[in-house]
């Protein structure tokens, strides 16, 4: 579902900024392309497997993540977000909970990808050269992703959440905020919290762009002022603590 009406925004305006990173800008024809072939690396992988498959990605916050995230429910699997600042044991964690059978990576995080795996064949990266043509066969799947809780009462508890919950919630959003395709959504929430979901899917649902910054990462150096004055942001969306440091 989620695919199918992003792909809309893909044919209705290609060359339109999908997400702008720094100084790099991603169109909607350029991420709609990447997620399709990252879904012929998993689909590669996933051959003999006809049922979904949990797909954990271990990314920094930026455009890989984005593209991994749609190629992976391009796949018709599931996906699990990896921050790469978890320490090793919440990581490993994950994976063996959330019953994970392949991990997504890329060049900047294959050696903690290596660490957290000990069959090499599980891990797939996405710098690779790949340019295979792979069916991606009957796997039809409704989930979208599994985030897990901080775990400060207990260990870590997986939430599976549905395309169907993400889609109608992401357009709820998007009407109370009259959001369109001329909009520019801030991302400051990790992958791993809700709250990205929540921004990247309603940013290309409705054409928007879609603007990652990680606040921790360049706390010292980025003035969030001249942020949103230089990229004209119209949609801040955080937590609380980081509205008010603003």
């Amino acid at each position: 579902m989620l695919i199918k009406k992003i792909q809309e925004q893909v044919v209705k305006a290609p060359n339109n900024v999908a997400v702008k990173v720094m100084d790099e800008e991603y169109t909607y024809l350029w991420l709609d392309n990447n997620s399709s072939r990252i879904s012929n690396q998993i689909s590669s992988r996933l051959r003999n497997s006809k049922s979904s498959v949990i797909i954990g990605l271990l990314f920094e916050h930026g455009v890989d993540m984005i593209s991994s995230i749609l190629g992976t429910l391009k796949s018709g699997s599931i996906y699990v977000p990896l921050s790469p600042k978890y320490p090793q044991q919440r990581l490993q964690y994950i994976l063996q909970n959330s019953g994970a059978s392949y991990v997504l990576t890329n060049n900047a995080n294959i050696h903690l990808a290596k660490s957290l795996i000990s069959d090499i064949e599980q891990i797939i990266n996405i710098d690779d050269d790949f340019t295979s043509l792979v069916e991606v066969g009957n796997r039809i799947c409704n989930q979208a992703y599994i985030l897990y809780t901080s775990g400060s009462t207990g260990q870590p508890k997986g939430v599976l959440q549905t395309q169907e919950n993400v889609y109608h919630f992401c357009i709820n959003w998007a009407t109370l905020f009259q959001i369109t395709s001329a909009d520019r959504l801030t991302l400051f929430s990790s992958f791993c919290h809700d709250g990205s979901a929540q921004d990247v899917f309603t940013a290309l649902l409705y054409g928007a762009t879609l603007y990652p910054c990680d606040v921790m990462e360049r706390n010292e150096s980025l003035n969030l002022k001249e942020f949103i004055i230089n990229e004209k942001i119209t949609i801040w969306h955080s937590v609380p603590s980081l509205f008010n440091f603003f």
